[in-house]
């Protein structure tokens, strides 16, 4: 029997009932249902959230208040400042609030002193600041911008010369979690440094500011609505149970939307769920475009005959049919070429409408009048089922259409499956509340520390927690971290829990070992982990599945079946694709699942080394196998070598020298 894991959002009204009634009907069998009783006796709501902060009525600044004819030349593109700072909402220019620091930094010590560190959420929201303040600092002001690669030797030397460095957080925290070897890492700690946190609306920013030193002065935290120009959002169900059905009704209510809302060439953008109806949104787009309009391209803004020169050097067949009506979209499986074109005729206004995958939010750096989120749902290929968009997500999208130098207002048209109309209404216009996933972490954490002894005991442990911003949101919301009270015995007693059945877990992968029932001290496969930043679960795998009569069959099995590729993506459709590519590899699988990311890295891995093309997606998945496989072989040489084992410890080598070389 297969178990369905089902998440569910329910309001909560004050006064509290004594309890809810789920029920749960199956859609397949008759008379297949159940009922969940889910009492609240043991309830304890968060705390109420401060209000935020009011935006006060004040000039803005104007850019000559840098007092810098060199920083000056920076912002030609606009004469004042807008008055939103901080924790505004996406697309209210926040970046700027992390440039004026560093220009200040600048301008006050010489080059041998000055160095500051941005860390983005993301790779690509990393490339994309990379890319544009290597133009900016870098040509402009003669700084050394760097962005780290996550390779630990290449990136101590771009730390070494670089002044301002780029960094996604995992790629930072695996380079400072050995500060104290590290010189270059430990004469920045002696010295006094500032840090300035940039987000999106909190609920709770007051927690966060507090947790990282912000002074009551220094902590801002405006509403939602605050925006440097006004957004319009209007929101649409569409009550249509197949996934498929509601996409291709929505895609005429995408039309219809940028005709109504986008008028006199206004650009647009439309966000879909996947790369492949990101394809089929913009043929449906020029199909309609076609039938009202007789033929006439209405959405291409230039003549077609200028428009040959670019769709000449187009790569894909179909985005250069929709190009010539006036109609581009892109994904990550485009070439670095096609993707360019697609971005330079939309921003240059000679097609108004793009269509794009979810994911290219982040990293993409287009802007319009008109924003369509086409569904808010996307397919989940690990459990077959349809999961909604983070609401970051949405705020992302959302904030692409702001054009602050060009539009009075922004409009923003959001479709979604109509039963989620209370769960969108709801945190569309509030700010939302972030609360910590350390405890989801905590082991690899604790490992790393118990290996550069800041954690050397229990005690240790304990007092580690409280430092982190989860002991702070303890009391403030305490049964989503599964406290019944919010007592000083319950609070201990539950850190207690949690720090014994960490060392416990570490202890089984022979991680740690716990010395006179007092001291943690770290085992050679504790250092392992830690150094190459992989996980105490795949380090405990590695361990115990890896014999002296392993073959290269049984190395790959073993390298595929690590951790960090739980979270790999399976699309929809794409087990067919998955079970051809097994079919022509070498080492055969013994009943494969074909949704299950780890059949689907070992298939990629095979294909690499026998110089298999695959294009499309699984291009794209492959480069992100390959990049987490070249870590992994390496701890994986360092736990055979352990064992003294020479060949599987060559064999591994071999395999690693594979990846390497095909990069």
């Amino acid at each position: 029997m297969r178990t369905i894991l089902l998440n569910l959002t329910v309001p909560i009204y004050e006064p509290l009932p004594p309890q809810y009634f789920i029920r749960v009907v199956s859609d397949r069998w008759l008379g297949s249902q159940t009922v969940l009783p889910v009492p609240f006796w043991h309830l304890i709501l968060p705390e109420k959230y401060p209000p935020p902060t009011e935006l006060l009525d004040l000039q803005p600044l104007p850019v000559t208040a840098l007092r810098n004819p060199a920083y000056e030349a920076l912002y030609q593109d606009f004469k004042h400042f807008n008055p939103v700072q901080t924790q505004a909402s996406t697309g209210s220019g926040k970046t700027i609030c992390a440039e004026l620091p560093i220009l200040r930094n600048h301008q006050k010590g010489p080059d041998s002193i000055f160095r500051a560190v941005y860390i983005a959420p993301l790779e690509a929201l990393a490339k994309e600041r990379y890319s544009d303040w290597k133009k900016k600092f870098g040509d402009s002001l003669g700084m050394r911008v760097v962005e780290l690669t996550g390779e630990t030797t290449t990136d101590l030397k771009l730390l070494e010369k670089g002044q301002l460095i780029i960094s996604t957080p995992e790629r930072w925290d695996a380079l400072s979690r050995r500060w104290k070897q590290r010189k270059h890492l430990d004469n920045q700690v002696e010295n006094k440094f500032r840090i300035v946190a940039l987000s999106t609306s909190l609920a709770n920013a007051k927690n966060l500011g507090q947790w990282i030193g912000a002074t009551f002065h220094g902590l801002f935290n405006f509403s939602p609505c605050v925006r440097p120009v006004p957004l319009d959002i209007h929101i649409q169900g569409v009550d249509i149970a197949n996934f498929e059905a509601r996409m291709q009704a929505m895609t005429k209510l995408t039309y219809t939307a940028i005709v109504q809302h986008a008028r006199k060439g206004k650009p647009a953008i439309v966000y879909v769920p996947t790369r492949k109806l990101a394809c089929l949104a913009a043929v449906d787009l020029m199909t309609y475009s076609r039938m009202d309009n007789k033929g006439t391209p209405v959405f291409l803004l230039k003549f077609e005959t200028e428009l040959e020169t670019f769709v000449e050097r187009i790569n894909e067949p179909v985005l250069k049919e929709t190009l010539k009506y006036g109609v581009g979209y892109l994904h990550e499986g485009f070439s670095g070429t096609d993707q360019d074109i697609v971005k330079t005729l939309f921003e240059t206004g000679w097609i108004q409408v793009c269509v794009m995958s979810s994911k290219m939010c982040w990293g993409v750096r287009l802007s319009a009048q008109l924003v369509v989120v086409m569904g808010t749902q996307y397919h989940d290929g690990r459990e077959n089922v349809h999961s909604g968009y983070p609401v970051s997500d949405l705020l992302q999208m959302m904030g692409h259409a702001s054009r602050p130098l060009v539009d009075s207002s922004g409009k923003c048209v959001i479709l979604y499956h109509a039963p989620c109309k209370d769960y969108y209404e709801n945190f569309l216009y509030e700010a939302f509340p972030v609360e910590s996933h350390l405890q989801h972490y905590l082991h690899d954490n604790f490992n790393t520390e118990i290996v550069v002894g800041v954690i050397q005991n229990e005690q240790d442990a304990v007092d580690y927690l409280t430092w982190a911003f989860m002991y702070r949101r303890l009391t403030q919301n305490p049964n989503y971290y599964n406290l019944q009270g919010v007592s000083h015995r319950h609070i201990s007693d539950h850190l207690s829990e949690l720090v014994e059945n960490t060392i416990s877990d570490l202890e089984s992968c022979k991680c740690v070992t716990v010395v006179d029932d007092i001291l943690l001290s770290p085992l050679n496969h504790g250092l392992i982990a830690s150094y190459y930043y992989i996980s105490y679960t795949t380090i405990g795998r590695f361990t115990s599945s890896l014999t002296s009569t392993t073959k290269l069959k049984g190395l790959l099995e073993i390298l595929a079946s690590a951790t960090e590729y739980e979270q790999f993506p399976i699309r929809l459709g794409e087990e067919e694709l998955i079970r051809r590519l097994i079919n022509h590899q070498r080492f055969s699988f013994g009943n494969p699942k074909y949704t299950d990311p780890h059949v689907k890295a070992n298939a990629l891995l095979q294909a690499h080394f026998s110089r298999q093309m695959v294009g499309g997606n699984l291009a794209s998945d492959q480069q992100e196998v390959l990049l987490s496989a070249s870590r992994l072989l390496q701890a994986m040489v360092d736990v055979i070598s352990s064992n003294g084992w020479l060949n599987l410890a060559l064999l591994a080598m071999e395999a690693s020298q594979m990846i390497t070389e095909g990069m």
